[in-house]
């Protein structure tokens, strides 16, 4: 009896995770802080030891405060807790966001959504001054790892050596407004997708792509086209609050886009604070139309009601630049509502989602001369969004109808291993008591012949 039991138990537990393994992706599930920058749950060497660190898809590494330091931080890594904790080396001078830091590189278990790396690693911060990171428990770092030493700290590629990943490719899902994921995904379409990106000599982690130039109003035949450089680049950053461009291409909007609106003061150049940008009074002026950031094969498209973002009494232009620097940011105000995908191994970006369009239709379009005002004719753009639907949707039910076959087939294969386990069981009980199996009337009939 006690047998019977302990198989069926064997049995169901082993269908459990079974059907768990099956019916479950791996993903990573993220949340949104108040800034809209996207954050995740991880647990450092215990359960009871869990940390919410912010996504940077523009570092590498992974990094924590240290129980050792002085900063006022709600949860810090204490190696004290972990049995597993280890010290790879110690002191090591680290930079983030050019700020230097003092830390320990540990080998420890790391847990994301139950997702485990058992022998991880990340830096735990013991000295230095940084004001993102004086802020925040610790950042999750997913910038692109150029060589083999920070393929060891990459948190993708980790999770790539233990198995969560099929191969150096995932997405991050910001398309959802409440929650966020980061999930594997196999293919890239070659629809909306990033240019090669050239990453050899690159050192910093940084995801680039090739920006073209900045489209000013709907009409595709105007001339407010801003033109980049030939060789300008703008990195994926999803830690970046504001998206940044150059100073002087900024600069270049405000005496075409925002002329009018600055000639008769209802907007200024404001270069307060780390940010230079246009302080408009309302958000709402007819003149101001769409703007769109074009790169070799794709565009984004940002609608007039989101080109002036409330703060306080006024409102801020989404573009603008920091601290002087030339450099090129998409931050989190315009990939919010966007699937990003991170290749590895062809080095590339896809971006889909909002507003993003292919601009080798707009060409087309000026071939043929038509008549048409706007960037993306709503009928097409309609169109091309029930296709992408139904092609999600096609995508999903094959998926689905995978899943359940393979869970037939296992069902199907435990049920047959069941029923031969259960054969063996009463074969070996028949073996050991030849007569147990026997009725009563063939007990009696034994008997009888016996007796004489």
């Amino acid at each position: 009896m006690a047998n019977k039991i302990y198989s069926k138990k064997i049995f169901f537990l082993f269908l459990y995770l079974q059907i768990n393994f099956i019916l479950s992706d791996s993903q990573i599930k993220l949340k949104y802080d108040d800034n809209g920058r996207p954050i995740s749950s991880v647990c450092l060497g215990s359960k009871n030891l869990c940390l919410s660190l912010r996504l940077d898809t523009d570092y590498i590494d992974t990094l924590v405060h240290s129980s050792a330091s002085n900063k006022n931080i709600k949860n810090k890594y204490d190696a004290s807790l972990s049995k597993k904790s280890s010290t790879i080396k110690n002191d090591v001078e680290i930079n983030y966001n050019s700020n230097k830091l003092k830390a320990d590189l540990i080998k420890d278990s790391i847990e994301i959504d139950s997702l485990e790396i058992k022998k991880g690693q990340f830096y735990s911060i013991k000295e230095g001054d940084s004001e993102d990171l004086d802020k925040i428990e610790g950042i999750l770092g997913m910038g692109y790892p150029s060589n083999t030493e920070q393929e060891k700290n990459s948190i993708m590629i980790q999770l790539f050596v233990n198995g969560f990943l099929d191969s150096k490719i995932w997405t991050v899902d910001l398309s959802d407004k409440k929650n966020g994921y980061i999930y594997p995904d196999k293919k890239i379409d070659s629809k909306n997708i990033g240019t090669d990106l050239d990453l050899i000599n690159n050192e910093e982690g940084h995801w680039l792509i090739k920006i073209k130039s900045i489209l000013l109003g709907k009409n595709i035949k105007n001339d407010n086209n801003i033109e980049f450089d030939n060789d300008s680049q703008i990195k994926i950053s999803t830690s970046e609050i504001k998206s940044s461009i150059n100073l002087e291409i900024l600069k270049k909007i405000g005496d075409t886009y925002f002329k009018k609106l600055l000639d008769n003061s209802e907007c200024k150049f404001d270069t307060k604070g780390k940010y230079s940008t246009y302080i408009c009074k309302n958000n709402n002026y007819d003149d101001l139309k769409s703007i769109s950031l074009i790169f070799n094969d794709y565009g984004i498209n940002i609608p007039k009601s989101n080109i002036l973002i409330k703060n306080d009494k006024e409102y801020e232009f989404i573009l603008s630049n920091y601290d002087g620097e030339e450099n090129n940011v998409l931050g989190i105000d315009i990939l919010k509502g966007k699937k990003i995908v991170f290749d590895c191994e062809k080095m590339k970006i896809g971006l889909y989602g909002d507003n993003i369009f292919d601009t080798t239709k707009k060409v087309d379009e000026e071939k043929s001369n038509e008549e048409d005002e706007t960037i993306i004719p709503k009928e097409d753009t309609e169109k091309d969004e029930n296709n992408e639907n139904k092609e999600e949707i096609k995508t999903e039910s094959k998926s689905s109808i995978k899943k359940i076959i393979i869970f037939i087939i296992v069902i199907f294969a435990l049920c047959f291993l069941f029923v031969l386990y259960r054969r063996y069981q009463k074969r070996k009980a028949k073996m050991k008591f030849p007569f147990k199996t026997y009725k009563e009337s063939n007990y009696k009939a034994i008997q009888l012949v016996s007796d004489q």
